[in-house]
């Protein structure tokens, strides 16, 4: 690693990647230690469907001005002023190619599979010992602030900032530091944790359970693009899952 205590810059892009974690994984922690459950259902029931249309928008341009700020620029800064890298080299730090898309997408597929088939498992477990999972997903979280098609965008663009800042930029870094085992449990616990703000354990248990699949596919593969398609490809099918279980017990 190149960092400088000394350089001005490089203590700059160190306060940055502080405050993004802070934001992205001390806050959901306090909050669902600390925080009550959220209420804003009943505010939002009494809003007129402009004043909705209006707060959804607002709502959804500060979610990505918060990822982009946390999970990419930061990133980007390290990489520009600590490391001095290039453009160019900072994808290929990231992983990033856009080459071999066939293995990529079938890759991703095939990772998509895998990642529902151990989730499939756990929950036959977590059943066994008699926990209810009737209610353990986040997307009914969402559906209090967003509609289906700003969710639709939301789980479609997200995971990209996501995987360059968890399985590219930190994976990377703690991989360089302690070995590619150590970052890969690492950044599944920081991802797991990230996913702590929506009040409920078990998104944030089987978030981590996925983010050791895609570091480890990261690891073997060295092309983040592969996760990322796996990411986008996971969120959508969870949606059309959720969207087919609601109609039918409609």
């Amino acid at each position: 690693m190149d960092f400088n205590w000394k350089k001005p810059s490089h203590l700059f892009s160190l306060f940055a990647l502080i405050l993004s974690l802070g934001v992205l994984i001390v806050l959901p922690i306090v909050s669902f230690f600390l925080l009550p459950t959220a209420t804003s259902t009943d505010y939002l029931s009494d809003l007129s469907a402009t004043a909705k249309m209006f707060f959804e928008i607002i709502l959804l341009l500060m979610q990505f001005l918060i990822v982009a700020g946390s999970m990419v620029i930061v990133p980007l800064l390290w990489y520009t002023l600590v490391n001095k890298y290039s453009l160019r080299v900072i994808f290929a730090h990231l992983n990033i190619h856009k080459k071999q898309w066939d293995k990529a997408i079938l890759h991703g597929v095939g990772t998509v599979v895998i990642c529902f088939a151990i989730i499939f498992f756990v929950d036959l477990v977590l059943v066994q010992l008699g926990f209810n999972l009737s209610e353990s997903s986040n997307i009914t979280d969402l559906e209090q602030f967003f509609s289906l098609p700003a969710m639709f965008v939301l789980l479609t663009i997200q995971p990209i900032a996501e995987e360059i800042f968890f399985r590219g930029f930190l994976l990377e870094k703690i991989q360089n530091l302690a070995g590619a085992k150590v970052a890969i449990i690492i950044t599944a616990i920081l991802f797991g944790l990230a996913h702590l703000s929506y009040g409920k354990v078990y998104p944030a248990l089987m978030t981590a359970i996925v983010g050791i699949v895609f570091a480890y596919l990261v690891v073997k593969t060295r092309n983040l693009t592969t996760v990322i398609i796996a990411h986008i490809l996971f969120n959508v099918t969870s949606f059309v899952l959720y969207l087919v279980s609601q109609s039918l017990t409609v």
